[in-house]
């Protein structure tokens, strides 16, 4: 989906929070886009028109296990 400057797309932060963000300016496949105070450049393919399409795509991450891991465990 093409953008336009002060569109408002959403883009997956992290891998587990969908934010919104302003599109400030395209060029070529490239957008500059403020996201909170800071502006940032992403592809195209990073954006999302919408929060909910954004949360389709992020539901086949997987967890990652937390807490202690051994040095060891690199095989899993």
């Amino acid at each position: 989906m093409i953008f336009n400057a002060g569109d408002t797309a959403y883009i997956i932060e992290n891998g587990i929070r969908v934010k919104p963000v302003k599109i400030l300016s395209r060029i070529g496949d490239m957008y500059t886009v403020r996201i909170g105070r800071g502006a940032i450049c992403v592809r195209h393919t990073r954006l999302f028109a919408t929060a909910e399409e954004a949360e389709k795509t992020m539901s086949g991450v997987v967890q990652k296990r937390r807490g202690y891991r051994s040095p060891y465990d690199y095989w899993c």
